[in-house]
């Protein structure tokens, strides 16, 4: 059955079924999807034993997304950490897909500078990880569409280290897919934009609080539907909730969606119910740092004496794309649109929290 007569009878059914939504039982989802008759398989997505001799440090391993045949594509519609990663031996792990095969066998270092799909394009999104997070399964209508004949050919594990280990490291992430497109119920394409944002926010030293506020308007044509969020930023922003807002089109004001501290464990979040972002909506992410204990002006970066403001939100639509947003731009990363290549770039201006 082809994926447009699929979609029309999503389309008709209703949202609300049981089962329906995002949820953190990833065990759970997968029971029924192959009690129902789903050919379920998992792929184990982690570093090549590798030895951590530094702080800070970013690896990554690439694998061959999964060939299910036959002309089929396999969806990918959950994930979760391994069990090498909890109990602080890693700082966060990173899902991405790249448009392209994979040109490396052996674990690499990668990081805001080296990207890991290394040269490929379409560095796309698809799962992060940090403090001993749970995983999530997607709702039952959505997954990621890989495989040779998808624009994820290639999937990178990230894993940051923050301090060396006494013993070769195998953490990564165990993703689950299918082939059973039509039984699983799978109709509608998922997706992740990371709002990487504040690429050059600049925190003044022995301040109790410094508030800085990124926004985002979305210029596509077709609704996201966000089923769950991800914060990100490091330990100055420990105990100081993040902030999601968001404002129609048309409207004067940002409405409050959800907060959440980012020193609790870092887990997509799935939402209670679901944000429709329609073209000419805008998203506010507001980070607040606590630098009284600090001598200096604190700024972006990949290390934990840096800081991050980062919003992640994952939706499913009717069309295979991809956005990233970039300091109140966002931009297409899907191949088809007329657009620039980003391609592992940060870019933006200087944002400067008021206090």
């Amino acid at each position: 059955m082809e994926l447009l007569a699929l979609l029309m009878i999503a389309a008709a059914a209703p949202r609300g079924a049981e089962g329906s939504a995002a949820t953190a039982d990833v065990a759970g989802r997968v029971g029924a999807l192959r009690t129902a008759g789903a050919d379920v398989q998992s792929l184990e997505l982690r570093m090549d034993s590798i030895r951590v001799t530094k702080n800070d440090q970013y690896s990554c391993h690439q694998y061959e997304a999964p060939d299910t045949g036959a002309g089929t594509k396999p969806y990918a519609f959950a994930f979760e950490g391994l069990e090498e990663a909890f109990g602080g031996k890693v700082h966060h792990m990173l899902l991405f897909g790249c448009d392209g095969p994979k040109n490396y066998d052996k674990n690499f270092e990668c990081g805001m500078a080296a990207g890991p799909c290394r040269g490929l394009p379409r560095q796309t999104f698809l799962f992060g990880w940090a403090k001993d997070a749970a995983g999530i399964a997607l709702p039952t209508h959505a997954g990621f569409e890989l495989g040779p004949h998808s624009s994820i050919k290639t999937l990178v594990i990230q894993v940051h280290f923050a301090k060396p280990l006494p013993e070769p490291s195998s953490a990564g992430v165990r993703m689950f897919y299918t082939p059973s497109r039509e039984i699983a119920g799978i109709t509608e394409f998922a997706g992740v934009v990371p709002g990487l944002a504040a690429s050059k926010l600049v925190i003044p030293p022995r301040t109790p609080k410094t508030t800085i506020p990124i926004t985002c308007a979305y210029t596509g044509d077709e609704p996201l539907h966000v089923f769950a969020y991800r914060v990100h930023a490091h330990d100055m922003a420990r105990g100081l909730p993040i902030t999601w807002e968001m404002k129609r089109k048309g409207e004067a004001d940002f409405s409050l969606v959800t907060q959440r501290d980012p020193g609790l464990a870092q887990i997509f979040n799935p939402l209670e119910e679901e944000v429709l972002i329609e073209k000419g909506d805008t998203w506010r992410l507001t980070c607040s740092y606590d630098s009284s204990d600090r001598k200096t002006t604190t700024r972006v970066g990949p290390t934990n004496q840096m800081e991050m403001c980062n919003l992640y939100l994952m939706y499913y639509a009717s069309t295979d794309m991809a956005w990233s947003c970039r300091d109140d731009h966002l931009m297409s990363l899907d191949r088809r649109a007329k657009r620039p290549r980003m391609v592992n770039q940060m870019g933006g201006m200087p944002l400067r929290g008021p206090g």
